[in-house]
């Protein structure tokens, strides 16, 4: 009996073993219950539930079994954070990914969508969760960013920007509406995976992982096998480097991630990706000229398919070296590049355009910008206080006024609209109503003085005379 005992106490412990080894990489999936909001990524996460983890789990043993390949290189350089949330985005939205973080979001509707097997579409909780997992397979853009791949798919993609277009639509109309028809027709399988050439190869994987008959071009599929299936997978320094980079990033040692930036780089020259990190990190550090120089490097390895986000950051990098014709066209590039008209990066483009055009004395096409930006955010007091000054500027004070006195009403406590607005009143005469609005901007900020004093005493000057 004792030997009996013995015997199955061995084969527990080699089942255990044995099972621990088969799901190695299972392992560095890490289901997380909390998260510091960050300014990239200010989402909140809420507590996984036992039936949500297992069935999240299930999903990744099904992928571990039948790719393990995408698995291995999805946990290759860092562990999987998978993160719950209420939604992400759009309500329609059922999973996504926060590249940095290297971490899989999972939102409510994830478990209220209905799972069909070999469903192809981002309503499909397990085709989502592989197309997530091959986003951070792929997470440095090593393969998607290739001019190998480029090629491939850009054609698709052109395809279906164009059929968005010619309805006066844009690509994020066509996710929202699940209209796949144009992106199927075109090649690609659904209308997201048109966004850029890496959602396009992590929708690829995913189809092919959903169902292994999936029709696609031959050279796509030898593509997608070769460099994102294949168990014969050896992970590279450069990207190591790269992923050590943002982990040093995260934990706010800028200057420990930008010298392992340089040596991915120098490991690999081509490496996009660094390049437009590390520029980021020239950005926050005030380098303009040196983020210009790596966003440039970065447009250039973009094969012609430069996301709107590479556009945005170079522009503001160009404003801030007031480089304003430079600015503008990289702001026109990121407004005419984004999927969608509402994203924040756009937004910000408009507002940063009109800020270049500001400086150029365009003020018609400042307003135009900043009429855009009052409409898809009318709480910006800053987009108010730019418009009063484009409207003075254009020998419109009542209208100057108008706005001023609205971005008074949404920061009160900002002299600028103030100061302003003491200009305006004074400009129409109006003496009295300017000395109360100098005053004020004087008291909310006396370093304002020097600016606020002269036009001060002329307009107590004319109070005095009776004005």
């Amino acid at each position: 009996m004792k030997r009996f005992s013995l015997a199955l106490a061995a084969l527990a412990i080699l089942c255990v073993t044995g099972a621990a080894q088969a799901a190695g990489p299972l392992d560095k999936f890490v289901f997380i219950d909390t998260r510091q909001p960050s300014a990239e990524a200010p989402l909140a996460v809420k507590p996984w539930t036992d039936p949500e983890r297992a069935a999240v789990k299930g999903m990744l043993e099904t992928m571990q079994k039948s790719s393990p390949g995408l698995i291995q290189r999805a946990v290759a350089y860092r562990p999987v954070r998978i993160y719950r949330t209420e939604r992400l985005g759009l309500d329609e939205t059922i999973a996504g990914v926060i590249r940095p973080d290297h971490a899989i979001i999972v939102t409510d509707r994830f478990f209220k969508a209905p799972a069909a097997p070999g469903a192809i579409g981002i309503q499909d909780p397990y085709f989502m969760l592989v197309r997530d997992v091959a986003h951070l397979a792929d997470a440095a853009n090593k393969a998607s960013a290739t001019k190998e791949w480029v090629d491939l798919v850009k054609p698709m993609i052109d395809k279906v920007r164009a059929a968005a277009a010619q309805k006066q639509e844009r690509l994020g109309d066509l996710v929202a509406k699940g209209n796949d028809a144009p992106a199927r027709e075109a090649g690609l399988p659904t209308a997201f995976a048109a966004y850029s050439p890496s959602e396009a190869l992590a929708e690829f994987t995913a189809a092919l992982v959903v169902k292994k008959d999936y029709a696609m071009a031959a050279p796509v599929k030898a593509f997608v096998e070769k460099r994102m299936l294949s168990p014969s997978f050896t992970p590279d320094e450069s990207s190591r480097r790269f992923h050590e980079a943002l982990t040093a990033f995260e934990g706010a040692k800028i200057d420990d991630a930008l010298k392992l930036y340089d040596q991915a780089i120098k490991l690999d020259p081509n490496f996009r990706e660094a390049y437009l990190n590390r520029g980021l990190i020239y950005k926050y550090k005030g380098e303009w000229d040196k983020a210009i120089a790596d966003f440039d490097q970065g447009i250039k390895l973009s094969y012609g398919e430069v996301a709107s986000e590479i556009y945005f950051e170079r522009g503001f990098a160009q404003i801030q070296k007031k480089n304003f014709d430079a600015a503008i066209a990289d702001f026109t590039s990121a407004i005419a590049r984004a999927p969608t008209r509402t994203a924040s990066d756009v937004v910000q483009s408009y507002a940063l355009r009109a800020e270049g055009y500001m400086n150029k004395r365009e003020y018609a096409k400042a307003s135009s910008d900043l009429n855009f930006v009052i409409e898809l955010n009318p709480q910006s007091s800053y987009a108010y206080l730019t418009r009063g000054r484009a409207k003075y500027e254009q020998q419109d004070a009542v209208g100057a006024i108008a706005d001023y006195t609205k971005a008074i009403s949404i920061n009160p406590k900002d002299p600028r609209p103030y100061f302003m607005r003491g200009f305006a009143y004074g400009s129409l005469k109006q003496y009295k109503e300017a000395k109360v609005d100098l005053e004020e901007a004087i008291r909310l900020d006396p370093e304002i003085t020097p600016l606020a004093k002269p036009p001060l005493d002329f307009v107590n000057g004319e109070i005095a005379k009776g004005k």
